[in-house]
C-alpha cells in the first residue's frame, strides 16, 4: 500500500524554497556595496629616514571611521579597507610589553624616535593627511622635525 502525503497534488515547497533562496541572494548581494573603499599602504619618513617602527593611525572626522597599521622599517599597510575620503594620520610608539619587575627592558619604547614632534602623535594636532581613493592607495608620509 502506498500513501501519498500530498493527495496527488504537486508540492509547492521546492518552488517556495527556490524563491526564498533567490530573494536572500539578491538581498545579500547588496550588502557592503555602498560606499567605495580603498586599501592603504606606503612609507613613513622622519628627518629623511624611514621611521624604524611604530603604529600609524588614521581617522576620518566626517565619518568617524578609523584604521591602523604597524610601521616596520618605514613601511606600513593598514589592516582594513577604508571608505574613500580624507583621513588625519598620526603615529605612536608600539606599546611596551607589560612590565616584568624581575627583568625590566632597557628601552621601554623600542626604536621609536624620542624627538618625533608631539603633534604627529595626536589625532587632534597632526597635519598629516591621507586621501583614500577607491582601489589601492600607495601613500608617502613625511614627518618634519618641527
Amino acid at each position: 500500500m502506498t500513501v501519498s502525503l500530498n493527495s496527488g497534488k504537486r508540492s509547492s515547497w521546492p518552488v517556495a524554497a527556490s524563491i526564498m533562496i533567490c530573494l536572500a541572494m539578491v538581498t545579500l548581494s547588496g550588502c557592503g556595496s555602498g560606499d567605495p573603499v580603498g586599501t592603504v599602504h606606503g612609507t613613513v619618513t622622519f628627518k629623511g629616514q624611514p621611521l624604524t617602527e611604530g603604529i600609524l593611525y588614521v581617522y576620518n572626522k566626517e565619518t568617524a571611521e578609523a584604521g591602523e597599521g604597524k610601521i616596520t622599517d618605514g613601511k606600513f599597510k593598514l589592516l582594513s579597507e577604508l571608505r574613500t575620503g580624507t583621513y588625519v594620520a598620526y603615529v605612536t610608539a608600539i606599546p611596551p610589553p607589560p612590565p616584568n619587575p624581575d627583568n625590566p627592558p632597557a628601552n621601554m619604547w623600542g626604536k621609536f624616535p624620542k624627538d618625533l614632534p608631539a603633534k604627529y602623535q595626536r589625532e587632534d594636532k597632526s597635519d598629516l593627511r591621507i586621501d583614500v581613493k577607491e582601489g589601492v592607495n600607495d601613500v608617502k608620509l613625511t614627518i618634519s622635525s618641527k
